[in-house]
């Protein structure tokens, strides 16, 4: 019936004069009441015999006013559109962004700040995290949750959607169905997930920052966290001072210190082997990159972590929340605890840093590391990538 009902719809939009200018009226309704009944019942693609399977992409749906400005939540978006895209032999993920100016942020108070005056500024620090795909095909920004619906009714016969519509209208949050319902069963048949990885002229910056101000030491990315407004959670700066001091004499690394300006502290510049991302003016998206490209990250377990979480580096996440960990059923061992699609050294704690847990877990960490191939890495010629926009006027 629906294979019908849109073929009828198709041969409206087809028809010649004068008809077309009866049909023109009521062709766009029935392609979106069609397709809002593909959304609300997950109607197959067959049903629509418009784009071709292979030609197929998926949709994925970050509405602000119910998941927050989160890089984090919007990376582990990103994987899940990874997920789908592979599970159902999409083309690329298109990834939507959605927000009510009136109301422009989800109601926590942590949020409280994002206002219809400075909502832009705040959406502006996560754009570059919604490009963060190297699967990403169109990214798409609606101001009217109105023009979004319409949108994915006219188009559902191009796109598998997620969330649903049913999920999409309850405003529910989503990170838990994620990890339950896509990484969990993606993960329980296939062994492993789909890679997150940047965009191929993101992966050529980082490369050549490693190549210019890195190499031959390793890379290690180090987030700290500083937050004055919520402070719980916040790093221990004096533990890494002292950590980083110790790792000098035992390892060939370089410390790279990523985060927002606000997080950086001067006395790191007194360690020869630690450098800040701050003083080469990166960005949000340059940090991910590093950290991608890292052998080895560690550091508050906050939202650029889930770069790491997604791939296979070795990696230590500090002072959790524990709620979290437990609901989205991570493996528990003692303090620490791994999803299930982690290995044994790809670890968060919901405990603070100390020297001791930092020097133990490094060299844990440090002894899985392949050398060979990072010998490799470093000899390969630099790209050679620049990051200066030559269009400017």
């Amino acid at each position: 019936m629906w294979r019908r009902l849109w073929n009828i719809a198709k041969r409206l939009r087809n028809t010649s004069p004068p008809c077309a200018a009866v049909f023109r009226a009521v062709r766009s309704p029935i392609y979106r009441i069609i397709g809002i009944f593909a959304w609300f019942f997950a109607l197959p693609h067959s049903i629509f015999c418009v784009v071709r399977k292979e030609d197929r992409r998926v949709l994925m749906i970050y509405d602000l006013t119910s998941q927050p400005y989160s890089v984090g939540d919007i990376l582990t978006f990103q994987e899940a559109g990874l997920v789908l895209l592979e599970k159902n032999n999409c083309a690329a993920v298109d990834f939507a962004l959605v927000y009510n100016p009136a109301r422009p942020a989800a109601p926590d108070p942590v949020l409280s700040g994002i206002t219809e005056d400075n909502y832009l500024f705040h959406l502006a620090l996560i754009l570059p995290v919604a490009q963060m795909n190297s699967r990403l095909g169109s990214l798409f920004l609606f101001n009217s949750h109105d023009h979004l619906e319409r949108f994915v009714a006219d188009n559902m016969d191009r796109y598998l959607v997620w969330p649903s519509a049913g999920t999409y209208f309850s405003r529910e949050y989503l990170i838990y169905r994620i990890y339950h319902e896509l990484l969990a069963e993606y993960y329980q048949k296939n062994n492993r997930l789909p890679a997150l990885n940047p965009r191929p002229n993101m992966l050529s910056w980082a490369s050549d920052f490693m190549h210019k101000h890195v190499f031959p030491f390793l890379p290690v990315t180090v987030q700290l966290r500083k937050n004055k407004v919520n402070p719980g959670r916040n790093s221990n700066y004096d533990v890494w001072l002292e950590f980083f001091t110790v790792c000098k004499e035992q390892y060939p690394v370089k410390f790279i210190i990523i985060g927002a300006e606000s997080e950086m502290d001067e006395r790191f510049k007194r360690c020869s082997n630690v450098l800040m991302t701050k003083d080469f003016r990166a960005g949000v998206e340059q940090d991910l990159a590093l950290i991608n490209g890292a052998a080895i990250h560690m550091g508050a377990a906050s939202g650029p972590g889930s770069m790491a979480l997604f791939g296979s580096k070795p990696f230590l996440l500090l002072n959790s929340l524990s709620e979290p960990l437990l609901t989205m059923g991570f493996i528990q061992n003692g303090n620490f605890a791994r999803a299930l699609f982690s290995s044994p050294v790809q670890q968060i704690t919901v405990i603070p840093e100390t020297l001791d847990m930092l020097n133990e877990e490094f060299k844990k960490m440090w002894a899985v590391l392949d050398r060979e191939l990072w010998d490799k890495v470093i000899k390969q010629p630099p790209n050679n990538a620049s990051d200066i926009y030559t269009w400017l006027r």
